[in-house]
């Protein structure tokens, strides 16, 4: 019996070709955009969960306010471990870590730079359980000069030997480092981003005794059990004890006075496995992905499984119409009822499983150029997420008994007598339940065609917005220090080049993190202290960049009086209500043990300039003038557009002949586009599965007009025998497709700008919901609709009236 309905059910969807194909390539194309999703959003929520103990360890953050403005720092300083191991019982062990980065390595002669390098705890290890090939976690890094290697660097500087033991310079230091650990290479799935650890115990500034002194990431590894929300009350009481001196000696003010005042500073603890979600920390040590991506696609995938299950029910129920003959001829001849309803449903669900098959297999192939151009690392561990296939078989069989389930259990009920006369009357009407499916299917396609223009639009906001500066042509040099005193020529010498405009040198650029600092207005009856975000720079630096004046001067070597005076931006004179700035000295309070007092004249206002990404807002920011000409670590070099790259060998050149290591660059047009990789990621995905949202809707709606084509040809035979041109029985099959979008636009719209006002909130500097978007996007889908069911309309109407009339 089982063979006789297989045979069957293989020769119905052989005769159905046309119908067969539709609904396997649209149901294989939603099941593979839905399994994609799902591996992605996978991947996303697996980030550090691997460590053993990742549920028990934590990210020291500061939350605080000074001087009305607010800042949330992932660093902490070197004391702050180690107090909170001694001082708290439910502190195990902790973890410092810092980031040092463009490090001139040197083995065997030779010179390398390297990146995301970092200096870390003995204990680092230990606590995060990233396994060692060669050397024991406990005592890898407990000596000041040892260091642990990832295997492909290890490969990189010694090849096919063994490295244990061996030493490497580094940034020519007199002690070299000694080789004490390999480890693979880093998983992906987490916020580290590290090809070498370095003992921290030979980093001097690791003893410093400065709470207020920020530089480094702090883990804590706490006691199974411990209750968070005690533990946090309990850093109150660490900061009022250690931090609540520093800043008293720092404002001139006693902690519990600052909170009176609107002020705060407090030490809170963030989950090892929230910290890849985190987007508040612009230092991060690995850019952070925003959770708000994963509810996003997990709609995404929802909805375009959605489309592709509605097509096949849709496809299932019109082709069951037009098998009611069948039926009766099936119980005419002998056909019991339930032999019916298996047959049905072994068409069905023998659909459903090709659809699988042939979804999965789409992920395998396109799986490798997904993830370069979206640049993912996406991969399916079978073994590991072995209930991916299981869950899918068991989603494809139940979708295959639902959409069979109208002709097996509805038509099957039926007297042959009345099926073959067409007295029985359908549930699906004119404007039924399958037209209420077509009309879930525009509402999604609008919505997600909304939705791509905007994220797009919003993209090439981010990338085209006017900075306050010009940021093309912009050379960055960083490692700026290797030129030690021969700066000063190397400047010289570069800006006699015929490519060069101009070349200066500061402690950071914009789009790089800023130091920041507080000051005091000398005279201000309040008191306050004021953070602003400083950066020291040559006299050449605001003409380099191309910054405007809103009042005052610039830097100029004609007043020697500017090496103590500074030049604001205009957040920072609006937020401090300085009325009359270039008249105002600021005060840069003296913190004990690591700087003195110092006091600026205010020259100048800068006008405004994003001087980091644009999911915030512009803050309070200051220019000093640095106190050397070698003071800085980056060298920005404003190029002209002719011989771009000949200029580039000819300052290489130049670098060469005054240093030994070679010269790293990089344009900051690129940098600050590096800024919007998520939502460069996100505009690319969205537009890939608005694509193939469309594409299987449009295709399900293929398929149903050539049925509602082939239901009405003897009407439509009649009409142009009666005189009816072809374009009004082109308009005839048409309108009702038209009709349903219209009425889906009327619903989605509204919901994509709700949707797209929420996302918009993320950025402090966006674009406005314009009307002409969602109207191009109803036009759009007004003319998908249209084209798919073109194809049939003409075919009917092109159609010879007696053929029509002689149909059935």
């Amino acid at each position: 019996m089982f063979k006789h309905l297989l045979v069957s059910t293989f020769r119905s969807l052989w005769r159905q070709k046309f119908h067969t194909l539709i609904n396997i390539l649209g149901f294989a194309i939603g099941l593979a955009c839905c399994l994609f999703i799902l591996i992605y959003i996978n991947d996303e929520l697996s980030y550090d969960k691997f460590h053993e103990h990742a549920g028990n360890i934590y990210r020291i953050y500061v939350n605080g306010r000074l001087g009305g403005t607010d800042f949330v720092i992932s660093e902490t300083a070197p004391p702050t471990g180690p107090a909170f191991r001694d001082e708290l019982p439910e502190v195990k062990d902790f973890v410092r870590l810092q980031e040092w980065n463009d490090v001139t390595v040197t083995c065997d002669h030779r010179d390398y730079i390297e990146n995301n390098v970092y200096l870390v705890d003995s204990s680092f290890l230990t606590t995060f359980t990233f396994p060692l090939l060669q050397g024991d976690p406990v005592s890898a890094l407990t000596e000041p000069y040892s260091i642990v290697l990832t295997e492909s660097i290890a490969k990189k500087y010694f090849g096919d030997q063994d490295p244990m033991g061996k030493f490497i310079e580094m940034d020519h230091r007199p002690e070299p480092f000694k080789v004490t650990g390999i480890l693979p290479d880093l998983t992906h799935q987490t916020h580290f981003d590290f090809s070498m650890l370095v003992s921290i115990y030979f980093y001097q500034r690791i003893r410093s005794e400065i709470w207020l002194s920020h530089f480094l990431n702090t883990y804590l590894l706490l006691e199974d059990g411990t209750d968070i929300d005690a533990l946090e009350s309990k850093l109150h009481e660490i900061v009022y004890k250690h931090i609540g001196p520093e800043l008293e000696a720092y404002t001139g003010v006693p902690m519990d006075q600052l909170e009176q005042q609107g002020s705060r500073y407090g030490m809170h603890l963030e989950p090892l496995r929230d910290i890849h979600f985190n987007t508040e920390f612009e230092r991060a040590l690995k850019p952070a992905h925003n959770r708000s991506y994963i509810y996003i696609f997990t709609v995404v995938a929802l909805f375009i499984l959605i489309i592709a299950v509605i097509n096949f029910m849709n496809l299932a129920t019109a082709r069951s119409q037009i098998r009611s003959k069948e039926v009766g001829i099936r119980k005419v001849t002998g056909s019991s009822r339930q032999l019916l309803i298996r047959q049905f449903l072994y068409e069905s669900i023998l659909i459903t499983l090709i659809s699988l098959s042939i979804g999965i297999l789409l992920v395998e192939l396109l799986r490798p150029p997904l993830n370069h151009l979206l640049q993912l690392n996406l991969t399916i561990g079978y073994a590991d997420e072995w209930y991916y296939i299981p869950v899918m078989l068991c989603f494809a069989v139940l979708i295959g008994i639902l959409a069979g389930s109208y002709p097996a259990f509805y038509l099957s009920s039926f007297s042959p007598v009345s099926i073959i006369n067409k007295t029985i009357q359908t549930r699906m009407g004119r404007f039924g339940f399958r037209n209420i499916l077509v009309l879930i299917q525009f509402f999604i396609s609008i919505f997600i065609i909304n939705s791509t223009l905007f994220i797009y639009f919003q993209i090439s906001y981010l990338q085209d917005k006017d900075l306050g500066f010009n940021k093309s042509q912009l050379l960055i040099l960083p490692r700026a220090w290797d030129l030690d005193d021969d700066y000063d020529v190397f400047k010289e010498q570069v800006a006699q080049l015929p490519g060069v405009r101009n070349i200066t040198r500061s402690t950071t650029i914009p789009g790089n993190p800023s130091n920041t600092t507080g000051y005091k207005i000398e005279g201000d009856q309040r008191d306050q202290t004021y953070l602003l975000e400083t950066n020291y720079a040559d006299f050449d630096f605001f003409d380099t960049y191309g910054f405007e004046l809103a009042e005052g001067r610039s830097f100029s070597e004609e007043f020697g009086s500017d090496s103590s005076s500074m030049m604001i931006n205009e957040t920072a004179r609006n937020s401090f209500d300085l009325s009359d700035p270039i008249n105002t000295r600021m005060i840069s309070p003296e913190i004990p043990g690591l700087k003195e007092i110092e006091f600026f004249n205010i020259i100048g206002v800068i006008k405004d300039f994003h001087f980091e990404s644009m999911h915030t807002d512009i803050r309070p920011y200051t220019l000093l003038l640095s106190n050397s000409s070698s003071g800085g670590s980056y060298i920005s070099i404003r190029l002209g557009a002719e011989n771009l790259n000949s200029t580039i060998k000819q300052i290489e050149n130049i670098w060469q002949d005054l240093v030994s290591s070679s010269m790293t660059y990089y344009f900051l047009d690129d940098h600050f586009n590096n800024m919007y990789q998520e939502e460069q990621r996100t505009g690319k995905m969205f537009l890939l599965f608005s694509i193939l949202a469309v594409f299987i809707a449009a295709l399900g709606l293929f398929g149903l007009t050539a049925f509602m084509a082939e239901q009405r040809t003897k009407e439509i035979g009649i009409r142009k025998a009666l005189g009816s041109t072809g374009s009004r029985v082109i308009g005839l099959l048409s309108r009702q497709v038209l009709i349903l979008v219209t009425v889906s636009a009327v619903f989605a719209i509204p919901v994509a700008w709700l949707f797209m006002r929420d996302w918009l909130q993320d950025f402090s500097y966006k674009i406005d919901l314009r009307w002409y978007v969602f109207l191009i996007s109803y036009l759009l889908a007004v003319l998908i609709a249209f084209l798919t069911t073109l194809y049939h309309s003409l075919k009917a109407a092109g159609r010879n009236p007696v053929e029509a009339l002689r149909y059935e």
